[in-house]
């Protein structure tokens, strides 16, 4: 079964999110509020694409995994993404 963007998503998200928490501090807010937002993106694109093919044919345990790796991991940047935006967490 090919799920070569989903694995892509996944390793991409694992790379923003570990860029995250060793520069997070350092990075400036919209550098910040840029990654969240391309993460965001790439997983829901991820989740989107291994749902799709599991509807073609049949869930498997590496369809299921790269949708719920992909939903956690947007669902972490978009929760950092609201908290970083200004007023956005304050309220």
């Amino acid at each position: 079964m090919k799920l070569q963007f989903v694995w892509i998503a996944i390793i991409v998200a694992v790379m923003l999110a570990l860029m995250q928490f060793l520069f997070g501090t350092r990075l400036p807010l919209l550098t910040s509020l840029l990654v969240n937002e391309f993460g965001f993106v790439v997983c829901c694109i991820g989740a989107g694409t291994a749902t799709h093919k599991a509807r073609q044919t049949r869930w498997s345990a590496a369809l299921v995994t790269g949708v719920l790796v992909c939903a956690v991991f947007a669902f972490g940047f978009l929760w950092t993404l609201i908290r970083m935006y200004p007023g956005g967490g304050a309220g």
